[in-house]
């Protein structure tokens, strides 16, 4: 029998409708560019958002049709935000 989770190990993020997301959390450096990307609608106004926030974001290689930048969550993961045009 394989040992049982502990939820407190992780945090739970809902994606919408059904979908969710999560981390592990691990007292492990989290790799410099490994990195999960979420598309959405809003993309400048979630940037202006974090920015008056004061989370950093950084301008990713420009992709034909699909605007992007790059943040950092709260534990130091790279996240990609981006949306389909």
């Amino acid at each position: 029998m394989l040992p049982a989770l502990d939820p407190d190990g992780f945090i739970w993020f809902r994606a919408g409708g059904d979908n969710e997301l999560h981390l592990m959390l691990v007292d492990e450096s989290p790799h410099e560019r490994a990195h999960f990307c979420l598309v959405l609608d809003d993309l400048d106004g979630l940037r202006a958002r974090l920015e008056a926030g004061g989370v950093e974001t950084s301008d990713a290689t420009p992709l034909v049709g699909r605007p992007r930048f790059f943040c950092r969550d709260p534990f130091g993961n790279l996240v990609e935000l981006a949306r389909i045009d």
